[in-house]
């Protein structure tokens, strides 16, 4: 007997399957996602009201990492920081990330944890900067990586100009870890499965079709 398609299965416009959904989906989502945004504004707030801007700063790791205040008016790595309309640019390219990172959670099954998570990630980094942005027009900065030391700060300067890393956030943090996520997924998973067809199964899927019994 042959299997029929469900008729009164959900579909999109295009007639596949729609993704699967679940309350679960959405609850890892948003615990993850709002729990990242609370710690990236949280730890803003401690630096603005005890650090002051552009001072040496509390050293956690003496010469390679301390907790500084800086305020970054563009995005990353200080791009676009004088451009006169940059928060127009900023605020819609937020929208339009922001639609792009719900519509992949909505296709995404929802039985992948890890890529649930990433956008959970990437969306914190996203709304934690933007609410920079619009409360100041600019986003704040406490997590400086550098080195001290004289060999390494003589190689880093030759090659790159600066022994340091641009400070950073919670937010731009989460992002990273976001991405991360993905290219593990990427590697490990998508790849795995890929490869999971064993040749005897594609063999077998391009043989044609035998003729039916007369």
């Amino acid at each position: 007997m042959t299997d029929t398609p469900d008729s009164t299965a959900p579909t999109t416009a295009d007639g596949a399957p729609a993704p699967s959904q679940s309350v679960g989906k959405y609850a890892l989502f948003t615990v993850v996602a709002v729990l990242s945004t609370v710690l990236d504004q949280v730890t803003k707030i401690w630096v603005r009201k005890n650090l002051t801007l552009y001072d040496e700063g509390i050293p956690v790791i003496p010469g390679f990492f301390d907790i500084v205040h800086a305020e970054n008016p563009g995005a990353a790595f200080g791009m676009l920081g004088g451009a006169e309309n940059r928060m127009i640019f900023f605020g819609i390219f937020t929208v339009i990330a922001m639609g792009v990172l719900l519509q992949m959670l909505w296709q995404l099954p929802k039985e992948d944890k890890l890529q649930n998570l990433a956008l959970a990630f990437i969306t914190s980094g996203a709304v934690g900067n933007a609410i920079d942005r619009v409360d100041k027009q600019s986003v704040t900065d406490f997590l400086r990586v550098y080195t001290d030391n004289p060999a390494a700060k003589a190689k880093l300067i030759e090659w790159f100009g600066t022994a340091e890393w641009p400070s950073f956030n919670i937010a731009d943090a989460a992002i990273v870890i976001g991405l991360g996520l993905f290219i593990v997924h990427w590697f490990f998973f998508e790849r795995d499965a890929d490869d999971a067809e064993s040749p005897a199964d594609a063999k077998k899927a391009d043989a044609p079709a035998s003729a039916p019994a007369s």
